[in-house]
């Protein structure tokens, strides 16, 4: 009986498959849509630019993604999973998206240049790159996708102002990630963020949502003394406008009483 139900399995699969490959060869033409320039392997989007999806030689070392490719500008990039003689990748700024799982895998991977105007670190994207021991997150970004950094080599990693979720798993099983700078902008943080990340500590503001956050899962939280600071100063400031204008008025006063007097 179960040799039957593999072989309808099978069989099933098999039809599928082929299926597939009739629909493939009809409406999609590798040529058109697959391509190869030196190790990249790209797909041109029909408007004039192009996403790089892949990279042939599996011993690389370095990768520098071009900006232009056929005089096509290069928007997005990904495809570099598994390389695990990877060590050094460059992304040109022009480089806007970058794919999920783009570099899962890659547990030789020691620094990465992130392109300035993407907006969001997609999930896997840097998933068991146990290598990497820190990465410049740039100022645009708004979105840490799950797992996006899970069994990373990250000792600590500071996140900017403009970050507003932080999606599931996102730097779990980080085992030596021993600090993670949250800002007061980050309102969405999913579950199990720092799973299995013993050492870990968040550093935030003291009203912000990450320091409920870090209650929540007791994590320990360090609170960032510059915001304390900077309410300090807020409130002496407005304390100080609030005590020159009490004592104008008080000046200003006492001098007409003088002059009703005088009169």
């Amino acid at each position: 009986m179960l040799r039957k139900i593999i072989a309808s399995v099978t069989a099933v699969c098999t039809m599928t498959a082929t299926c597939t490959a009739v629909l493939a060869d009809e409406y999609w033409n590798p040529d058109v849509y697959v391509q190869i320039y030196g190790n990249f392997i790209y797909e041109p989007d029909g408007y004039g630019a192009a996403k790089v999806t892949g990279y042939t030689d599996i011993s690389a070392e370095e990768i520098i993604v071009p900006a232009e490719i056929n005089g096509m500008t290069v928007i997005a990039a990904g495809g570099f999973n598994d390389l695990t003689n990877l060590k050094r990748v460059v992304i040109p700024d022009c480089v806007t998206a970058i794919f999920s799982s783009a570099f899962y895998g890659c547990t030789s991977l020691e620094e990465v240049v992130l392109p300035k105007n993407i907006e969001k670190i997609p999930s896997y994207c840097f998933y068991e790159c146990e290598s990497l021991k820190r990465i410049d997150i740039p100022d645009g970004v708004t979105f840490i996708g799950a797992y996006a950094f899970s069994g990373s080599g990250l000792t600590e990693i500071v996140l900017p102002d403009g970050v507003e979720e932080i999606d599931r798993y996102a730097f779990s099983e980080c085992e030596v990630l021993e600090k993670v700078v949250i800002p007061d902008s980050a309102k969405e943080l999913g579950g199990y963020i720092f799973d299995e990340s013993d050492k870990v500590k968040i550093y935030c503001a003291a009203g912000s949502y990450a320091r409920k956050y870090a209650k929540r899962y007791d994590i320990e939280c360090v609170v960032n003394p510059n915001s304390a600071r900077d309410s300090a100063l807020t409130i002496g400031i407005i304390a100080g406008v609030w005590s020159a204008v009490i004592v104008a008025v008080v000046i200003c006063v006492i001098a007409a009483k003088k002059r009703n007097k005088q009169e």
